[in-house]
């Protein structure tokens, strides 16, 4: 059998705990763009001979299945279009979109003869995806109420 001898210590000359430092955290991305999305984006930029400025633009293709565009635009934003910078580039939508595609994340991914762009939103919270299904529901059915 064993016995503990416990001691109390005595600390001497220790200070009061530091007080604490506010440290500030970066703003989620509206947008982020993956390294190699970035490369193909400047590629194709430079192949097109795209002179400075342009945009990477996100927009929204109304089909049976509502898809995520991505292209390069030479027009600049207007008073409707929301811009920031992702990464080294920068990115223009239509305002009316950002609900939907706040912090989303444009890669690049192989598909069947090729590669594309695929638009994921790994940096929208709980609310922010909440969000976005109403947006895209409320979309959805203006969209059905307009057809003939």
């Amino acid at each position: 059998m064993r016995c503990l001898l416990l001691i109390p210590l005595l600390l001497t000359g220790c200070a009061d705990k530091p007080t604490p430092v506010a440290h500030s955290v970066p703003a989620k991305p509206a947008v982020e763009i993956a390294p190699m999305a970035e490369r193909v984006l400047r590629q194709i930029a430079a192949e097109q001979k795209l002179a400075e400025p342009w945009y990477v633009r996100l927009s929204i293709a109304w089909q049976a299945e509502p898809t995520i565009e991505v292209h390069l635009d030479r027009t600049p934003p207007g008073t409707d279009d929301f811009t920031c910078q992702a990464g080294e580039l920068n990115c223009v939508m239509s305002r009316d979109l950002l609900p939907y595609l706040r912090g989303c994340r444009i890669e690049m991914v192989e598909v069947k003869g090729g590669s594309g762009f695929d638009v994921r939103f790994p940096n929208q919270d709980a609310q922010e995806r909440e969000a976005a299904r109403k947006w895209l529901s409320d979309q959805q059915a203006k969209r059905k109420g307009k057809q003939p």
